[in-house]
């Protein structure tokens, strides 16, 4: 992975051109009878990031990869976004989505398109912290002391800690899926969405399917890791195939003719789920660290 997006992983290809990253400082200007106006510093004001990405159809579906992004703008949602090495950047909410359509076949369907995104930083208050804080500075055995400088640097997770990541991520997908399926109803936004965590799902468990099969890798030869990897991904496929047949459909039907064989698919892949992480689970244990 390159960068994340919320949910939305970018990698080799499919990722941002440039990024380029904006910050203001907020003063106060006072106006001072026959003397130069004085400045006072405020606040700092609020990161905006401006992302722009390049979609072919050769790897990726173009129009799904603009609806996912527009649906987080329209939505409003807060967006995580970090670096495949473990940084944060913070999390953002998209002001504004422009698109330049560079290719298209005969009949208009987009082949290659360039999106321009703008993000801005959302801060989450978080009073407890500020309470601790305030209260560390007035101890008599705190007060004017200087809190140790924190360091910068990024441990890199080791083997079992990226499967058992890959694993939560499965599961996290899975549990969404399987909470859409519950009331199934052939929502437009809904199986865009479920669309949106299949892919996750197919995209991780090959993640952990490709490191057992890698000799190299801690994940290599633990019993029944690779079987059941590669069982999430079928299941995974065959719900997503179904969920792909009705966002194509112009005209929604009333009836879902395959709505018992859709949710029996989607139990399928609850279990296969499960068995996943139980064939990690030795992994899983040993990425456990004593702080």
């Amino acid at each position: 992975m390159h960068i994340q997006l919320g949910n939305i992983i970018y990698q080799g290809i499919k990722t941002f051109s440039s990024i380029s990253d904006e910050q203001e400082s907020v003063l106060a200007e006072y106006a001072i009878i026959s003397m130069p106006a004085r400045l006072q510093g405020m606040a700092q004001g609020l990161r905006t990031l401006s992302l722009s990405l390049f979609l072919h159809q050769e790897y990726c579906r173009v129009a799904e990869e603009v609806d996912r992004l527009r649906q987080a703008q329209s939505s409003f949602e807060v967006l995580p976004l970090l670096w495949g090495n473990g940084k944060v950047e913070g999390d953002f909410i998209i002001t504004n989505i422009s698109r330049t359509i560079n290719q298209t076949d005969e009949t208009g369907n987009i082949i290659a398109c360039t999106l321009n995104i703008s993000l801005k930083q959302y801060i989450v208050n978080d009073k407890l912290t500020k309470q601790q804080q305030q209260a560390l500075s007035e101890a008599f055995a705190a007060g004017d002391k200087k809190p140790p400088a924190k360091s910068s640097r990024v441990n890199a997770r080791t083997c079992p800690q990226i499967i058992a990541g890959h694993v939560k991520v499965t599961k996290s997908n899975a549990a969404a899926v399987n909470g859409y399926m519950q009331a199934y109803n052939n929502d437009s936004t809904v199986n865009h969405k479920l669309y949106k965590h299949l892919n996750n799902i197919i995209e991780t468990a090959q993640k952990i399917a490709d490191a057992a099969g890698n000799q190299s890798s801690c994940a290599y030869n633990v019993t029944g890791l690779s079987s059941s990897a590669n069982n999430v991904t079928a299941r995974a496929q065959a719900l997503r195939s179904d969920i792909a047949y009705y966002i194509a459909l112009i005209v929604k039907p009333i009836v879902i003719s395959n709505l018992s064989e859709m949710k029996a698919k989607n139990n399928e892949l609850q279990a296969a789920v499960r068995a996943l992480a139980s064939a990690a689970s030795p992994l899983l244990k040993s990425s456990i660290v004593k702080k």
